[in-house]
């Protein structure tokens, strides 16, 4: 995936490394396996610059998305300083 819309009209791109809003998550299951030794399957997750929507992957190695809206204006939650503060 190098860069997809949003529902808002905002492109995504991922054509570099340590982007603000990108992350990786593991399932808390899959943790678990981790700990045991087992792979965990790593997704990724993106937030849209503009309306702060999440997407994220539902299957690793897919290009299968949901997305999620927030509720407030909060933006950023995915970086490293976390959310700015509500607008």
């Amino acid at each position: 995936m190098s860069q997809f819309p949003c529902y808002c009209g905002h492109v995504i791109s991922d054509i570099t490394d340590h982007l603000p809003y990108k992350a990786f998550y593991v399932a808390s299951e899959e943790r678990l396996a981790t700990l045991d030794g087992m792979r965990a399957y790593e997704r990724t997750m993106y937030e849209c610059a503009e309306c702060g929507r999440i997407w994220m992957q539902v299957t690793e190695d897919t290009n299968d998305w949901v997305s999620y809206q927030p509720e407030s204006g909060r933006r950023g939650t995915l970086s490293k300083r976390g959310a700015t503060p509500e607008k």
